[in-house]
């Protein structure tokens, strides 16, 4: 069972920030989105935003079969933290979607972006289909293992700013946290984390793009961590990687 196919895909610039003086800049950390939606079914986005001051958030819906725009939507972004809300859609056309989200100055739009836009890809389906998949959903039983355990972590040597992604292979015994942090195999800083719920043995696959253009070169590490629900660490397994430019 692959967990990226029950959790929504998280494409990031990079979903990690830079603690110190690269850490002030305005970024959407991450964008989860729901994964599966019906043709007139709100899309539930949710994303955290790092801003200086205010500025606007701009959330945008495209078709990929013809790259047209089919929803867009801004909102004023007052203080760091965590945004959640719905992309009010209708009438959608069956396929494969991208929802794009990104910060501009305050009444600022596309030309004056302060990043590169943050993306997550769904699916819609019909409504016929859509209750189909959440039924057979819920009669799945959780694949659950006698060890909490992770098997492996995949990533490369060296790296730059090509896209490259961090793939993780694991087995719990109940539900649990996979947390990956990136520290400096140097020194041990840690430059960031995310948590992912989990509730089957399975894998994660998380893309990334722009590390070179995020961190100095230098000598890192992946941690992935297994954590319980008082947050303590049962398993866990790092990857050493050099970044260049």
């Amino acid at each position: 069972m692959i967990i990226s196919k029950h959790f929504v895909r998280i494409v990031l610039a990079i979903a990690l920030s830079w603690f110190g003086s690269a850490h002030a800049a305005d970024q959407i950390t991450n964008l989860v989105v729901e994964q599966e939606i019906g043709p007139n079914q709100p899309s539930l986005i949710e994303m955290d935003v790092e801003v200086s001051k205010q500025r606007e958030l701009h959330i945008a819906m495209i078709r990929l079969e013809d790259w047209q725009n089919v929803k867009r939507i801004q909102k004023r972004i007052k203080q760091s933290g965590p945004v959640k809300l719905r992309l009010p859609v209708a009438d959608l056309k069956p396929g494969s979607y991208r929802v794009d989200a990104y910060l501009a100055p305050r009444r600022g739009g596309w030309t004056e972006r302060l990043d590169q836009p943050v993306s997550a890809n769904l699916t819609v389906v019909s409504d016929a289909q859509l209750a189909k998949n959440k039924q057979a959903k819920s009669q799945q039983k959780p694949q659950f293992a006698k060890e909490d355990k992770v098997l492996q972590v995949k990533f490369p040597k060296t790296v730059g700013d090509e896209p490259v992604d961090l793939a993780v292979k694991f087995q719990i015994t109940q539900n649990r946290t996979l947390k990956v942090k990136l520290l400096s195999s140097e020194n041990w800083e840690e430059f960031g984390a995310l948590d992912f719920p989990v509730e089957r043995n399975g894998d994660l696959n998380v893309p990334l793009e722009n590390l070179a253009a995020q961190f100095p070169p230098g000598k890192y590490a992946w941690v992935v961590q297994i954590l319980d629900e008082n947050e303590e660490v049962v398993a866990k397994l790092g990857k050493h990687f050099t970044l260049g430019k």
